[in-house]
């Protein structure tokens, strides 16, 4: 979620009545750690972003969703499309 004082394009989009979803990936965020020393590249996460969009669509009961990515983000966004 992009947030800047004042402002979350997570909460932009929801107020409009828009299921939002934020996967943190592995190594990001609150999610698990890889190894000392080592980076996830994008092709690795492709699988997890996958299974969060499959999960998103059952939830919100939806038959596609949209994503938005930042940074290299965008990458791991583009390579699941």
């Amino acid at each position: 979620n992009l947030q800047t004082p004042g402002y979350s394009v997570m909460g932009h989009l929801a107020c409009r009545g828009l299921a939002t979803w934020a996967l943190d990936i592995r190594g990001f965020g609150g999610s698990t750690k890889p190894p000392r020393n080592t980076m996830v590249r994008a092709l690795e996460v492709v699988p997890d972003v996958r299974a969060v969009i499959e999960l998103a669509k059952v939830r919100s009961q939806v038959s596609q969703v949209d994503l938005l990515g930042w940074s290299w983000g965008s990458d791991v966004a583009a390579a699941s499309a």
